[in-house]
């Protein structure tokens, strides 16, 4: 059921950075990307990552190296009218997988955070 490394990963994220319980499996699916795109000690795999045997593609990892689970981050909210500033704070959930472009994020803004 799971992969155990993902889940101790999952765990020691949502603990230090005092993630709310609604947010666990945002979590949970954020640290099995990240492992999934990660080396490692696994003979089968012949040093390569898991997502690079079984697309045939190198993994791209630049959306780990930016920002890291349950960070602040500010970012364009469009909907907002003229006189408000576009630029609002919210936590960082993650990459957004099949949506958008390549650093395309899931973020909680305040709103959603009530």
């Amino acid at each position: 059921m799971g992969d155990q490394g993902t889940q101790e990963m999952a765990s020691r994220k949502v603990l230090l950075t005092y993630t709310p319980k609604r947010r666990w499996d945002d979590c949970l699916e954020y640290s099995a990307y990240l492992r999934s795109h990660t080396a490692h000690d696994i003979f089968k795999l012949d040093g390569e990552v898991p997502e690079t045997i079984m697309s045939s593609k190198t993994a791209n990892i630049s959306q780990f190296c930016e920002i890291s689970w349950y960070k602040w981050v500010k970012f364009c909210f469009s909907t907002l009218s003229f006189p408000e500033d576009l630029l609002v704070l919210g936590k960082y959930l993650g990459q957004s997988i099949d949506v958008g472009h390549a650093m395309t994020a899931k973020i909680l803004n305040h709103q959603q955070a009530r």
